[in-house]
């Protein structure tokens, strides 16, 4: 066949459906993992294809059933960037938002589609024109994205810490690492928020944890914090190996999925079982043994579904604009104390990773659990929203704990309750988080990111004692060392600042400027 005989066969439905994807990839690329796109790209061109061939069972004529379908597809994708445009220019009162826009977008949509498929003229060469159209939107995206995928990313970064496994332990105990994110220090929480989170922790300390008053994360953002403490070592040799320069963030995720402390379990008769969030670096793990997971949606894959015209649909029908994303963040919250149970039933040892986004905002949570919508939320100040899901994270906390230490004497588990992170501080929510410069922040600022809560339950006759600035960085390192031999003295405890999201690994050490507090 011809090269124009290939160009009349009527392709430009299924190729302006994956454009979408393949420019959202592109713009993207420096943080989104590859098999994340995977699944979209898939099911965007299954969904042209069906419509294609449900078009052409009515028209009986494939090039007229695609010159139908493709605006049709073009509107379903374009609708939801449209509609954004619109609400942030000057014409957002009157149509940028809202039914009378939907109705508009499909009247149109049906419209450009009834009059294409009265077309006339040479549709052989019409198909030629859209074919070429749509394969160049395609490539221009495809292209420039797979030459920085190509460029960039080598094999996972295998784990920063080789440990040799040693022989099985006996009667290992379970081990659990559950990381609450962004949950700050007594005294962050008393300075920033005026809460008193003393009672809580001394109930930390009467069932036997450790709390570590004075722990600091190692760094300011969740990758970072977690690639450290799975690794048990600092990043700077990922510095060295890829440039400070360097703007992806795919070698720190890499460090998430293959880490040291999975690693080492697993050789010691371990099952790892990773009980993620619905942030798409921790939601599943490559080397788990199993990864209970909340839904199938990723990240990139939620954010292509609120572009397209369904996304919008649901969105403008939603009590709040934010509300489906909401119900989401406190849905999956039940959905871990669920997982956490079950992984506890687990026979043989058990590492049980768990990362729970709370108290991390938003704050869709009531001192008692209720769901709090978005305009509920609006109502209250920052400092109460953030209190009553706090209080309500305790409580979860403390229950988890407690059904994790209702076993039989001698089999308590090891238990590292942490966070990666501090709060956000109220001048990174307020201004361009990515560009956010943490060299520049202020020690105020910095001290409400870094402070954390870290506490550490280790049963048994000889617990080690635990400086009071112990860092996430050397959790592992304690734990394996004392339970399974593990020759791997401590790190100095050490914080660093990444200078912007454009610079993951332009590292800046401030360890010194937070002791001095200044």
């Amino acid at each position: 066949m011809s090269i124009g005989g290939l160009r009349s066969i009527p392709v430009h439905p299924v190729l302006f459906a994956v454009f979408p994807v393949l420019f959202l990839f592109a713009q993207n690329v420096e943080e989104t993992p590859t098999a994340d796109v995977a699944a979209p790209l898939a099911l965007a061109a299954l969904g042209a294809g069906t419509a294609l061939g449900a078009a052409f069972a009515l028209l009986k004529d494939a090039r007229r059933a695609a010159i139908v379908v493709s605006p049709l597809v073009l509107a379903f994708f374009s609708f939801g960037h449209v509609r954004r445009t619109l609400e942030e220019s000057r014409f957002q009162p009157q149509v940028g938002r809202g039914i009378a826009l939907l109705g508009l977008w499909v009247v149109l949509a049906l419209s450009i589609a009834w009059l294409a498929s009265r077309l006339r003229r040479n549709l052989v060469e019409l198909t030629a024109i859209l074919n070429v159209a749509a394969a160049a939107l395609a490539l221009v995206s495809l292209i420039p994205a797979a030459t920085y995928v190509a460029a960039t990313r080598a094999p996972a970064d295998a784990a920063a810490h080789e440990l040799r496994p040693g022989a099985p332990v006996d009667n290992a105990p379970d081990i659990y690492y559950l990381i609450f994110d962004r949950y700050g220090s007594q005294a962050t929480l008393q300075r920033v928020f005026g809460i008193d989170n003393s009672p809580f922790l001394g109930w930390l300390e009467s069932t036997g944890f450790q709390v570590i008053d004075d722990s600091r994360a190692n760094y300011p953002k969740t990758a970072h914090s977690l690639a450290a403490s799975l690794n048990m070592t600092y990043l700077d040799e990922l510095a060295e190996r890829h440039g400070p320069v360097h703007p992806d963030w795919l070698p720190i995720y890499g460090m998430l999925q293959d880490h040291a402390v999975g690693r080492f379990l697993q050789a010691q008769g371990y099952e790892y079982i990773h009980i993620g969030s619905w942030w798409d670096p921790t939601s599943v793990n490559n080397i788990a043994d199993d990864n209970p997971r909340f839904d199938g949606r990723s990240d990139f894959s939620s954010t292509l579904y609120d572009a397209t015209l369904a996304g919008a649909i649901r969105e403008l029908f939603a009590d709040e604009p934010d509300e489906p994303s909401r119900r989401r963040h406190y849905d999956i919250v039940d959905f871990q104390q669920r997982a956490l149970a079950r992984a506890g039933q687990a026979p043989g040892p058990t590492f049980v990773f768990a990362h729970v986004l709370l108290p991390h905002e938003p704050y869709v949570f009531d001192a008692q659990g209720r769901y709090v919508t978005a305009a509920q939320e609006r109502a209250q100040s920052r400092e109460a929203a953030f209190a009553d899901q706090l209080a309500y994270t305790n409580t979860l906390i403390q229950e988890l704990i407690s059904d994790l230490l209702d076993v039989e004497e001698g089999s308590e588990p090891v238990i590292i309750l942490q966070a990666d992170e501090g709060p956000h501080p109220l001048a990174y929510e307020r201004g361009d988080q990515e560009a956010w410069n943490w060299e520049e922040a202020s020690i105020d600022d910095l001290e409400e990111k870094f402070q954390i809560l870290n506490a550490l339950y280790l049963p048994g006759e000889d617990d080690p004692e635990l400086g009071q600035d112990l860092s996430p960085v050397n959790s592992f390192r304690l734990v394996l060392s004392h339970y399974f031999g593990a020759d791997l003295p401590l790190l100095p405890d050490r914080q660093h600042v990444f200078r912007d999201n454009s610079h993951p690994l332009l590292f800046t050490e401030i360890t010194d400027r937070l002791a001095a507090g200044s």
